[in-house]
This record gives C-alpha cells, structure tokens and sequence, in this order.
C-alpha cells in the first residue's frame, strides 16, 4: 500500500519543482504520467499482443492517443458504463509478459474491455495496462486473480490510484467517484485528481514553504476541501 502513498507524494513534490517555471496545464499534464520510466534500449514486440487476440478480442485503435483497446467478443457485463479502473503497472522490463498474462485472465473472467500501449514509448509510463470493469464484484475478482499471478513481478506504479496489492503493481480508481456534473465532460479520476492538485501547487506557491511544507499543504488541501483520502486516493464524500 505504501508504493502508491509514495509515489502520489513524489508525484506532488515533483509537481511543486515544475511549478517553478511551468504553467499550471503543463503541470497536471506531467502529473498524471509521474512516474515516466526511462526505457534506454528496451525493445518491445507489441505485434505480441495483437497476434495473441485470436478470436477472444477485438482491436480498436484509438484515433488520438497510441493505445490499443481490446474489446472482448464474450463478455459476462452488458453494460457500457465502465465505472471501475484496475490498473496494472509493471516495470517497461516485464510490460510484455504481463500485458499477455492479463489478457488471459481477463478472457477467462469474461472482462469486457482493457487498453494497452499501441506505441513503444506509452511502455513508459505508469498507467501502460488499464482494465475496465462495470462492477465492485468484478473488480475485487480481476484485482485478486492479477495479484496471484503477478506476485513476483516488480511494480512501476500508478499514483493517485488506490493500491490493492502490497507492492503498487496492481490498483484501482472508480471515474464514479468524480463530483457532479464531471463524469459526463469525459473527466477520468486520475485526470481530475491530477488537475485538482496542480491547482492546489499552485494556490500555495507564493508561501515561503520549503518542498515538504508544500507537499504537506497540499496533501491537507486534498483531504480537507476534495474529500479525498490521501492513504488510499479514494474519494471519502464525493461521487456515490
């Protein structure tokens, strides 16, 4: 649990040293894709991942971003709400592996949808294998299965996230958590989590704060006017 608390912290001191010289959309921005893992010469063969689809998944390429979405053709959920996220975050290392050992678990458990890197360099960052879940159930299922298989794999991990296992390589967030009236912008939780703090760095930076006084204010500002548990990133009384 502490991997996520941490690197949420890190997240939010890196934010404070760019909020020097970046404007406030730059810093979210950087934010939400904290930590961003230096891959060197790390070669990926993503053409794994769609040779492995058979007839279990279909392929949507997304039009904006690199990432691939992998819809399942006999999924247990009917419903298009996908209102939780599990989040798998291996080290670049071991993204292959694991990305093919989740699209197994998930086709045995009938998930609907999960995304995946299309580009080599989205291998890089945290939130490189997201599961979309439309139930509690489903989820607490998903995240226990994924947390036995990948129990020995090093985590990279994804901030603002609420962590389930011990070591930050699986987590989860709920986009119906958001406050009113954002879910239907398109507002995802990490995306609002990441604007909110930003906007927080930057309501306290003409205090003579030094870093860990800023990171501290602004984790009481998050808990104290957002309702948001800085232990597990989870919302305490937004959302339902």
């Amino acid at each position: 649990m502490r991997r996520i608390m941490e690197l949420s912290e890190e997240a939010i001191a890196y934010g404070v040293h760019l909020s020097q010289y970046l404007d406030e959309t730059e810093v979210w921005k950087r934010l939400y894709r904290f930590p961003f893992y230096p891959i060197g010469a790390l070669r990926v063969d993503l053409r794994a991942l769609t040779d492995s689809c058979g007839e279990s998944w279909r392929i949507h390429l997304d039009k904006t971003f690199p990432w691939l979405y992998l819809e399942n053709n006999h999924p247990v959920q009917r419903q298009r709400s996908t209102r939780f996220k599990i989040y798998v975050s291996p080290v670049p290392r071991d993204f292959l592996p694991v990305a093919l050992g989740v699209m197994k678990i998930c086709s045995q458990l009938s998930c609907r949808l999960l995304k995946v890197p299309a580009a080599i360099e989205y291998v890089s960052r945290p939130d490189k294998i997201v599961i979309y879940t439309d139930s509690w159930s489903l989820t607490q299922q998903v995240a226990a299965a994924l947390t036995d298989e990948f129990k020995a794999f090093s985590s990279h991990g994804t901030p603002f996230t609420s962590p389930w296992d011990t070591h930050g390589l699986i987590s989860w967030a709920c986009d119906s958590h958001l406050p009113a009236g954002t879910l239907s912008s398109g507002m995802t939780w990490r995306v609002w989590l990441s604007q909110e703090v930003a906007a927080s760095i930057y309501r306290l930076r003409h205090q003579s704060f030094s870093v860990e006084r800023w990171v501290d204010e602004v984790l009481l500002d998050v808990e104290q006017n957002l309702g948001i548990s800085v232990i597990n990133w989870n919302a305490r009384k937004v959302g339902g």
